[in-house]
């Protein structure tokens, strides 16, 4: 190759370079991102602001390619030279047109971001705060302090949550105080006061928990269908949540066409010898009123079963469909051992529509010593079977062997006697003609 074609070579090797970089400066143009493009705003990035003058340089560089070449009469250096640097300025556009849509479209379906960055997520999503509920009963359902009521309400953030507040614990009688257990809720222990004077707790029955083990039931109707019985229930309650209920629990009545009686025996029990023991029961009744129909007596048994009226249900003594208190002074039993019974017995089959008796809070204990009588009325103890006197400011009591209050007190379990209570003694008198 001669020294002038080496020359003319060289020069175009050289114009063909200084041409691709040229073009490449061009191709290289870096547009502004459009929305949804997928680039981080805060991403840092190279921007290549074209030369203005960029084309011009184009333009001479191929004015002077072509001078080259016309010079030198070499068509075949200007055709090997022209399409190699055509196809790198092409390469050049392609390569930045596939960047510039490749980018365009990981930035249009948001699954490929720069740095974080890119389209829009969607809108925030809530927390659901854990404790969330709807209504009280999911609060009381999470509850583990019994000594908190658990309601559902609104917390400053909107949301309903369960907020807790201190349960109030009221006592249920006047001879007790309520505290609260974390574990089982409001308790009522016995606790002394002028208004309720006793000085030592013998015997209490609730029926709550095993306390009514000892507690025995013996129906007294000769027949009937449903039963009519005493029964433990939680439709009421004196205090805690159980009672004995007199009635069929399936209809909340003592209604079946028939006589219905049933006793509801208390296991034997120690009476102070020195001192004044009283038996507490607390009663619910919805039977018919008075001493002659629907009758219920509280007797005290003593280990032989011998039984002596202490209480009956009168018109004055009780309120139909109200707890009431009743207090039993015991010293006519003083120094012996006695159970006591309570017995219902409708007389007949009719008017038995009624809810029937709740008998909840029996308790025996020791009353004031500080008592003491000034005349036989003070030692009254309300049992129509005693004579009460006051001796040297002591009561004094006998008890009348044979005792009754209503006829059925006095049932022989001989069906050739006619068997009656007249002035509190019985009276069982043969049938003339017994066929």
């Amino acid at each position: 190759m001669t020294p002038y074609l080496k020359s003319v070579t060289y020069e175009l090797g050289r114009l063909g370079l200084m041409a691709f970089l040229a073009w490449g400066l061009v191709a290289c143009e870096t547009k502004e991102p459009a929305p949804g493009d997928g680039l981080d705003a805060s991403a840092s990035t190279d921007v290549v602001t074209p030369d203005p003058d960029a084309g011009d340089v184009v333009e001479q560089l191929d004015d002077a390619a072509s001078d080259v070449t016309t010079d030198a009469g070499l068509d075949g250096a200007t055709e090997d030279s022209s399409p190699s640097s055509d196809a790198d300025v092409d390469d050049g556009d392609a390569q930045a047109q596939g960047d510039t849509t490749a980018d365009t479209a990981a930035g249009a379906d948001g699954s490929e971001t720069t740095d974080g960055g890119g389209a829009d997520a969607g809108p925030d999503v809530i927390e659901i705060p854990p404790d969330e509920c709807a209504t009280d009963e999911d609060c009381a359902a999470q509850q583990e302090d019994m000594c908190q009521v658990s309601t559902c309400g609104a917390a400053e953030d909107g949301h309903k949550v369960c907020l807790q507040d201190p349960l109030v614990c009221e006592a249920s009688d006047i001879c007790l105080t309520a505290d609260c257990d974390p574990k089982s809720g409001c308790t009522e222990a016995f606790e002394a006061s002028p208004s309720c004077c006793f000085e030592t707790i013998h015997q209490t029955y609730d029926f709550e928990g095993t306390d009514a083990s000892g507690v025995s039931v013996t129906n007294q109707a000769i027949d009937g269908t449903p039963e009519a019985s005493w029964t433990l229930s939680n439709v009421r309650s004196y205090t805690g949540s159980s009672s004995y209920y007199f009635g069929i629990p399936e209809q909340l009545s003592y209604e079946n066409g028939k006589l219905v009686a049933a006793d509801l025996d208390f296991p034997i029990t120690p009476i102070s010898a020195d001192a004044r023991d009283e038996l507490v029961f607390h009663i619910w009744l919805d039977v018919e009123e008075g001493d002659s129909w629907d009758v219920l007596i509280l007797s005290a048994v003593n280990a032989e079963g011998t039984s002596t009226p202490i209480w009956v249900k009168t018109y004055d003594n009780v309120v139909m469909q109200e707890w009431k208190t009743i207090t039993v002074d015991l010293g006519a039993f003083a120094g012996q051992e006695i159970g006591w019974r309570f017995s219902f017995n409708s007389v007949d089959h009719t008017y038995n529509d009624g809810e029937g008796i709740y008998i909840d809070a029996v308790w025996m204990w020791t009353g004031c010593n500080s008592f003491q009588c000034s005349g036989d009325d003070d030692c009254d103890d309300g049992i129509t079977c005693t004579s009460d006197t006051c001796v040297e400011g002591a009561c004094t009591y006998d008890t009348a062997d044979a005792c009754c209050v209503v006829d059925a007190d006095c049932f022989d379990g001989d069906n050739c006697t006619v068997d009656a209570c007249l002035n509190f003694a019985c009276e069982n008198v043969a049938v003339a003609n017994p066929e």
